[in-house]
């Protein structure tokens, strides 16, 4: 069992820009305190591309050995105070535009074209940005580039301010490229209001929830038939949905929940044009279950953690997961033929943070395991497995993401010396073609992708997105 005693007192020697874990940073020098409006119009501002600094050095950006990936170019962005720990950039299919979309009182969403210069900024604060509730890192499922690049899918909503409880379901709505935006009526279900949305490709098509979050709207209320759907918004279509009794998962969640509870998403397009959906949830506890006497504590009852394959036009299929671990993700491969599982893997031993006046801990017992799958979407049978090492504790950032290819994947590794790892993985035997390593465990997390044709990979860290060819 994997202990932790956390005692976070603040960041700590967090490493600026691309600089090996070992280097000090220089301290800036002393600057004039600057007024509350000085801040305010600073956060205000929207981002803007830049000329990347004369002096970065990019051997420190290059692949860690040969391999299919090439150093191709640094994106640099003029970023506001304070934006330097952004959610995860969502690259346009071309690679030319970047979207980020922050949380907060505001929630700003900007938007920069590489080779415009300034971009713009919209404030969207919505209640229900991911379409799971908590189960994975912060996702950008709310969140979509149309096909060609030309606008931005995303949702707005109506909220309590400041404290930000629902007042209204989800507007789904088509961001252009200059900033002007249309807004789309969601299909009416008699389930209650939209109340979840991760799009599927660029075309308006999505994954959705109905009824399942009255708890978090102002008056609070039931949610007595929570129903999934996939949608197509510009037709205001729903293409085919799911209730309680599509699924023994869903009937034992919505039995215990106010909806169904923890859980996560991958969806893409089938050859046949049909959506594909892996619908993964958690173990959690199951809140129908009371006590067992009169007497005593009560005893606690999980419903078990299960993967829904969802077809359009189909019943859900139910598999194993692969991993029993709350932070392992999972994706379908492009036309949802297989699955490609993950899980952060880590040591054994006791995780100390920033704990003043402790004793050092012993270090961690290196595990070797299973860090990554392919699994037959189908069968649920593995067609091959990654192991790897995980002999010190690393923080953990992102998940596995496939090219449009389907040929490469990219995934998080166990750290080595001090630094976070990622690894360029071949979909066919699962070998890891190459490694990269832009920052050290403990900085800024490093978020990847590819861009619309595969061609191309990306790795983005504080204010900096490295591109490297693929061949």
């Amino acid at each position: 069992m994997r202990l932790h005693a956390t005692l976070v007192l603040g960041v700590a020697g967090i490493i600026l820009g691309f600089q090996p874990a070992a280097e000090a940073v220089p301290q800036a020098p002393s600057q004039p305190r600057r007024t509350v409006a000085e801040f305010a119009a600073e956060e205000s501002r929207a981002p803007s591309a830049v000329p990347c600094p004369e002096d970065l050095r990019r051997a420190e950006v290059e692949p860690l050995g040969p391999g299919p990936a090439r150093l191709a170019t640094i994106r640099c962005l003029d970023l506001p105070r304070g934006q330097d720990y952004r959610l995860p950039p969502v690259l346009s299919p071309d690679g030319q535009s970047v979207a980020f979309w922050d949380r907060g009182q505001v929630s700003p969403l900007d938007v920069v074209a590489f080779d415009a210069g300034a971009g713009f900024r919209l404030s969207n604060r919505v209640t229900f940005r991911d379409f799971g509730t908590g189960i994975q890192d912060d996702r950008q499922d709310a969140l979509a580039w149309l096909s060609d690049g030309s606008g931005l899918w995303s949702v707005e909503q109506q909220v309590v301010r400041p404290n930000g409880w629902a007042l209204s379901g989800l507007t789904p709505i088509l961001i252009e490229r200059g900033g002007n935006v249309r807004r789309f009526a969601p299909p009416e279900h008699a389930a209650g209001p939209l109340d979840a949305l991760a799009w599927v490709g660029g075309d308006g098509r999505a994954i959705a929830q109905f009824g399942t979050r009255g708890d978090r709207y102002r008056p609070e209320h039931d949610d007595p038939s929570p129903t999934l759907a996939m949608i197509d918004v510009p037709r205001r279509r729903i293409l085919h949905s799911l209730t309680a009794e599509d699924a023994e998962a869903l009937r034992l969640r919505a039995g215990s929940y106010n909806g169904f509870s923890l859980f996560d998403v991958s969806a893409v397009q089938s050859p046949d044009g049909r959506l594909l959906a892996l619908l993964q949830f958690e173990r959690v506890v199951d809140r129908s279950h009371g006590r067992a006497s009169n007497v005593g504590p009560r005893q606690e009852r999980f419903l078990p953690a299960v993967w829904l394959v969802w077809t359009q036009g189909q019943r859900p299929a139910p598999l194993t997961p692969f991993f029993d671990d709350r932070f392992a993700r999972a994706e379908l491969t492009p036309g949802g033929s297989h699955i490609l599982a993950w899980r952060p893997l880590q040591p054994e031993g006791p995780i100390i943070h920033d704990c003043r006046n402790c004793q050092p801990p012993p270090p961690p017992t290196p595990i070797d395991a299973t860090v990554a799958a392919l699994i037959d979407a189908r069968s649920g049978r593995t067609v091959w497995s990654l192991e790897a090492r995980a002999s010190e504790f690393w923080n953990r950032f992102g998940g596995p993401v496939i090219s449009p290819t389907g040929r490469f994947a990219l995934i998080p590794l166990p750290a080595v010396n001090r630094r976070q790892m990622i690894g360029l993985l071949s979909m066919v035997d699962g070998r890891i073609l190459q490694r990269f390593s832009l920052a050290c465990s403990g900085c800024y997390p490093q978020s990847f992708g590819f861009t619309g044709s595969g061609g191309q990979m990306w790795i983005g860290i504080m204010n900096r997105l490295v591109f490297y060819d693929l061949r």
